[in-house]
């Protein structure tokens, strides 16, 4: 265990320090940033098999199975455009991530994420840049059998986060710099049922809520903001091979309640994601690889549009 977690401190330490130059946050930034509901998943298994044999030459084999841990390492991509000032937002996002299993059928998950990136004006004059590190904690606790024996399973879960960024901007001739904290919080339940031994749908209803509080150096000011919104999410895997799975989801969301600037309207809005993915396993020196792309279109929102690329790599051990 030591070794791992030397591992994983390296491994934070690179991504904290490589690459993340150009890096920035929305001209309208969403303070809620999307959970992934992979974490509320049935804890998985491990299983290893022994074959032993006898002086006779009988053969007898026996099986252990044990809790799987999981490390994930995720890299995403966003390109954002607002319909209010034709703005383009470009934002990179790296994230590790660590899963294990905790007693009586809990889960956690600890991730460190590094987000930033660009914001251009209609122009394409590059207005401001920002720089974020968001670490968090998740649990969840997951029961199976909920109405069909081996087929169905219900996951119940919480995400707190912390996120800190740097920020610069240009407004007219002057470049002002401000510094950015808060606090994210998420409450998911997950339902997934296994229609076919290859097919399995989930529904995942999630309830948000953030808050940020930004210091602006130029203007000697301090704003607060805060948002909560509502979402449900339907999504469907289907088995190709051993190594192969398709996965799509649909999800609406509903913004509930969201901080206004000075004279603003207050706009509660619906607006869904439409997503689509696909997952590679392989097996490695007794270690499961996993290798996920997925490709999300936010879509039906007044303010913006915008897609969003994902690739990750785990392994369990």
């Amino acid at each position: 265990m030591k070794t791992i977690l030397a591992v994983l401190t390296l491994i934070v330490l690179a991504l904290a320090s490589c690459g993340v130059t150009a890096l920035a946050q929305d001209s309208a930034p969403d303070l809620i940033d999307t959970l992934n509901t992979e974490f509320l998943r049935p804890s998985e298994t491990k299983t290893t098999t022994f074959i032993t044999m006898d002086k006779s030459g009988n053969v007898a084999t026996n099986s252990e199975t044990t809790e799987k841990y999981t490390v994930t390492m995720k890299y995403d991509f966003n390109y954002n455009r607002s319909y209010l000032d034709d703005s383009v937002t470009k934002r990179d996002t790296g994230n590790l991530s660590f899963k294990g299993p905790l007693p009586n059928s809990f889960s956690y998950t600890l991730a460190l994420g590094v987000s930033g990136g660009y914001v251009e004006s209609a122009s394409d004059a590059e207005t401001a840049t920002s720089l974020s590190v968001n670490p968090s904690i998740q649990v969840a606790w997951t029961h199976t059998n909920i109405f069909f024996p081996s087929k169905d399973s219900l996951s119940i879960g919480g995400m707190v986060g912390y996120t800190s960024s740097e920020n610069s901007s240009a407004p007219g001739a002057k470049l002002a710099f401000s510094q950015a904290a808060g606090w994210k919080e998420s409450i998911n339940a997950n339902y997934a049922y296994k229609a076919t031994p290859n097919l399995e749908f989930s529904l995942t209803p999630s309830y948000s809520y953030a808050n940020n509080e930004t210091v602006n150096d130029l203007l000697n000011t301090t704003t607060t903001t805060y948002k909560e919104n509502i979402s449900v999410t339907l999504g469907s895997k289907y088995i190709l091979s051993a190594d192969l799975t398709l996965k799509a989801s649909a999800k609406w969301l509903h913004d509930i309640n969201f901080s206004l600037a000075p004279g603003e309207d207050e706009s509660l809005q619906d607006y869904a994601e439409f997503s689509c993915g696909v997952i590679k396993n392989r097996k490695i020196l007794n270690h499961t690889w996993a290798l996920e792309v997925d490709y999300a279109y936010d879509a039906f929102n007044a303010s913006y549009f915008s897609h969003d690329v994902t690739a990750q790599l785990s392994v369990d051990f």
